[in-house]
């Protein structure tokens, strides 16, 4: 029987134990951020499918330092790692493997940024910081005010942690429905995408708000969103992708691709790349992975052959999949700019019909971070699927007697899956 071990702590690696426990083929997992005492939890000469969710640590080479000791990793290399820690270098990338990608422009200082703004209109693109910002590093400004008090404050390393402080990008704006698609790769440029979802970054409904990291998401993503022809498209993008990160001299293996996909209006319909990330995106996670286990694939079966090299494809369409998924983001008060900590959660431990529950900023049944937990109903379509979930959130948040999942002053959205729902 084989063990696994999830490095990371959120909903998205709650989802991927979830699905490993899920196998035939799991004895045992465990999930931490400590690679040492998760390491140390393996005895003997067996060593586990190691599992790296987060972007930091495939960014500082973890994936890397664990092959090397004689691991099965499923989670891209350090130099891999930098199409998503460097969003210029991506960007490079693209342009000369032609793929479709918004034109960009990367500025290092003050006064470029500053000749930049004056001479474009800042509703014609969107700013993004070089570097790692949790999802939220992207401003799509209003004024050039706006704009200039992005780009300078990202160029002094007040922003986000220290990214934009060496490049900021100003990428040109395109307007149309947004996919995520996430990419199994194995070797030889071999990889499977996996069904398509589709999130909410903004904090509040009707797509209003601050940028979170997610609040919600939805799979799959149907034909009245993206048409057959658009995917096709689409699936070439990554073809071209895969193969120009190769030609580059920094090819993608044996992890997760992520691609933002917009389909652009100024592009007749065509899936242009907004961003592409090297791991599992969140919260697309918690919907994707129970489509995928409904549709008979195992995957822990599917992640080991790809961290061996060899990606064993699922003969399975997820284009036409008979069961949907959507899943809701229970917040702190104060998220995302000061999340309030330490609130009693109940409703934890009860057992849902067709839901299940990812524990994310959760420490002893108390609030300890900004996205507490994720909520994920599933249902033959995204309508039963989205009643199943907010069926069991305490939605008018009477308190722990109502045998529903809460706690005071939960900040959530009512309209996931808004695009496709017939009814709220």
């Amino acid at each position: 029987m084989a063990e696994v071990l999830i490095i990371g702590s959120g909903g998205r690696e709650a989802a991927l134990e979830q699905s490993m426990i899920a196998s035939d083929e799991v004895e045992r997992v465990i999930v931490t951020n400590d690679v040492s005492t998760g390491i140390e939890q393996f005895s003997g000469n067996k060593k586990p499918l190691v599992i790296v969710g987060p972007e930091l640590p495939l960014v500082q080479g973890l994936a890397d330092e664990l092959r090397a000791e004689g691991y099965l990793v499923f989670g891209a290399s350090k130099a891999a790692a930098r199409y998503e820690a460097s969003k210029s270098f991506a960007v490079r990338m693209m342009e000369r493997a032609g793929v479709l990608h918004p034109e960009t422009h990367s500025v290092r200082t003050e006064s470029e940024a500053a000749e930049f703004i004056l001479n474009n209109s800042p509703t014609n693109y969107m700013i993004k910081a070089d570097g790692l910002a949790g999802g939220k590093g992207v401003v799509l400004p209003s004024t050039r005010t706006e704009a200039l008090d992005a780009a300078l404050g990202m160029l002094s390393g007040d922003f986000y942690d220290g990214a934009g402080k060496e490049i900021v990008n100003f990428a040109q704006r395109h307007s149309g429905p947004e996919v995520s698609a996430m990419i199994v790769v194995g070797d030889n440029d071999e990889f499977t995408i996996l069904p398509l979802a589709q999130d909410h970054k903004r904090l509040s409904e009707d797509d209003t708000g601050p940028n979170t990291g997610g609040m919600g998401a939805y799979a799959p993503v149907p034909v009245s969103i993206i048409s057959n022809g658009q995917y096709a498209q689409l699936f070439e993008s990554v073809e071209k992708t895969l193969k120009g990160m190769r030609t580059s001299g920094t090819p993608f293996e044996r992890g997760l691709l992520y691609g933002g996909f917009m389909l652009s209006e100024q592009q007749e319909g065509k899936p242009v790349v907004i961003e592409y990330n090297v791991r599992f995106g969140d919260p697309e996670t918690q919907v994707i992975l129970p489509l995928v286990r409904e549709a008979g694939v195992d995957m822990y079966n599917l992640l080991r052959s790809a961290a061996e090299g060899g990606l064993e494809k699922p003969d399975v369409d997820f284009a036409k999949l008979a069961i949907s998924a959507l899943t809701v983001c229970l917040a702190a008060p104060g998220y995302p700019n000061n999340p309030q900590k330490g609130a009693d959660i109940y409703g934890i431990d009860n057992d849902y019909t067709d839901v299940d529950l990812q524990l994310a900023g959760v420490k002893n049944s108390k609030v300890s971070g900004g996205r507490v937990l994720y909520v994920t109903g599933t249902g033959k379509t995204i309508d039963q699927a989205a009643a199943n979930a907010y069926a069991a959130i305490d939605v008018q948040r009477v308190g722990s007697q109502t045998n529903k999942v809460g706690f005071a002053g939960m900040q959530f959205r009512k309209d996931i899956g808004r695009q496709v729902r017939a009814r709220f």
